[in-house]
């Protein structure tokens, strides 16, 4: 969200925001290609709850597991894809409704997953109304929860992918009759074998403790109840991650090219 907002700042006029984040295993195995990296209820909720868009300048809401995509990151990666979830936009559409023509997050995994997911949601498999049975009864939510437990695991060795980009019209001292400009920034961070810190750890754990320092030190002054975009610096974010190994990829494209990731 901090980076979106950062990306969006660049720009007179946004026609597209899109957030694609996904943390993945670096060796995908059957059955999901997937594996976890927090509670499995959070998970389950990500895929089941609506996801809020803009969508022409307007708050909406879809389905998840919806929309389902193609994205492309270097090697190894390659074509992966990517598919809306709940949660991920947290306070952005607020922030930005009147500013950004559209806007979305999807959640990046290897390709095939979601398919996988969309039959287990559709066989009831995600119902928290409990079912009878002959062994009596079983709220299948509970029950996808205990086996996806115990298949898929908590990994370690992982990897997070996030792409961060914006697209619209860009104003400069140098061009101020505007030129059309696609602008992203990308991540990929892998697990610390040397710490034994996830990925997942790093890119959920380290902003969070960037932001509690920056508020002990005073650097955030806002009080009460904020949006993070609106107060945490993203420059101060982006250079305290890259202090902490995290690298990030920056481009920028003429938006009629063919797309790039």
């Amino acid at each position: 969200g901090i980076l979106g907002y950062h990306l969006h700042a660049q720009f007179q006029s946004v026609t597209h925001l899109r957030l694609r984040v996904g943390g993945l295993p670096r060796r995908p195995q059957p059955p999901l290609n997937y594996a976890l990296f927090f509670a499995v209820q959070g998970l389950i909720n990500e895929y089941v709850e609506p996801a809020v868009v803009i969508r022409a300048g307007e708050v909406q809401t879809i389905p998840s597991l919806t929309e389902l995509e193609t994205i492309v990151f270097p090697e190894p990666f390659g074509e992966l894809e990517a598919f809306q979830t709940s949660g991920g936009v947290s306070t952005l559409p607020r922030t930005l409704l009147g500013k950004v023509d559209n806007l979305d997050y999807k959640t990046i995994r290897y390709q095939g997953h979601c398919t996988q997911f969309r039959l287990l949601q559709e066989l009831g498999l995600c119902s928290e109304e409990a079912v009878s049975t002959a062994g009596g009864s079983v709220v299948p939510r509970e029950m996808l929860g205990v086996l996806l437990e115990r298949n898929l695991g908590f990994n370690d060795d992982d990897v997070v992918l996030l792409l961060a980009e914006a697209e619209g019209q860009i104003v400069t001292p140098d061009d101020p009759a505007g030129r059309p400009s696609r602008r992203g920034i990308r991540i990929i961070d892998y697990a610390d074998v040397a710490t034994g810190i996830s990925a997942m750890m790093r890119m959920t754990g380290y902003p969070a403790a960037i932001i509690a320092r920056l508020l002990a030190a005073g650097q955030i002054t806002p009080t009460g109840v904020q949006p993070q975009e609106l107060v945490v610096p993203a420059g101060t974010m982006i250079t305290e991650l890259e202090q902490r190994g995290v690298a990030f990829t920056r481009y920028e494209e003429n938006p009629a090219d063919p797309r790039r990731q």
